[in-house]
Formats: structure tokens, sequence, C-alpha cells
């Protein structure tokens, strides 16, 4: 509870670029896998239906979970546009969170053929016990 509490954001920050070990662990610990097939963080429905991506001076990349890399994605300056607010210009590192709409879509896809599946059941035991 305390650490709750304690909670606040800065809007100042160090210059001084994050080794790539102290950024291989946030990431890691962000979204990275701790078993085969589980993530360190939890979703909703397990869908992990997400990608990390890390903003830096030096360019946009990827975050591989599985091989717990980062992979290039384009070598410009894009921290501006990864936030309204003035700071992240400048901020060493920006992370975004994305949605991964072919994952999302995928989930949506067979939890809705689920759900039709159930209603039919359901649909065709009514209508039986009349």
């Amino acid at each position: 509870m305390e650490a709750i509490s304690l909670r606040q954001s800065s809007r100042a920050f160090d210059a001084k670029e994050l080794t790539e070990q102290q950024l291989s662990d946030i990431m890691w610990a962000a979204y990275g896998f701790n078993r085969a097939d589980k993530r360190t963080v939890p979703s909703a429905n397990d869908k992990q239906a997400y990608e990390l991506y890390v903003v830096m001076a030096k360019g946009t990349y990827l975050y591989n979970a599985k091989d717990n890399v980062l992979e290039l994605k384009d070598s410009k300056d894009l921290r501006a546009i990864t936030g309204k607010q003035d700071f992240v210009k400048t901020a060493p590192v920006n992370i975004v969170f994305a949605l991964a709409m072919s994952t999302a879509f995928l989930h949506i896809k067979r939890h809705r053929v689920e759900a039709q599946n159930t209603l039919s059941k359901t649909l065709i035991v009514s209508s039986h016990r009349r």
C-alpha cells in the first residue's frame, strides 16, 4: 500500500542512456516470458495482444519477447510523436505499448465463434424442453 500511495510521475529525466542490460531487464519485466508460454504480466483472457516498442534517439525498436532482443524498425528519432507532453521529446527512452491488431482480432473471432456455439446449444436445448 505504501508503494502505491507514494507513486508519482516524474517530468525530469537524466540524459544518460540506459545500458543494454538495464533496458533488457526493463523490457523483460514489462512483457517478457518467465515460462515457456507465459509472460511476466497478465492480460485479459490471456490474450497477450500487445507489442512493445522502444523509442530512443538512435531509433525505434520492436521488443521480441521470445528472444529477449530489440529489433530495429526505424533509425529515425521518433520520440516526439510518442506522446503529447513536451518531455517525451527528450526522454532517453519511451516505451510504447501498442495493440497487436492481428492477435486481438484472432481472439475476438475465436470468442465470437465460441459464443455463437454456446448460444446455438442453448437454443437447441431450450427448444427441446418445451
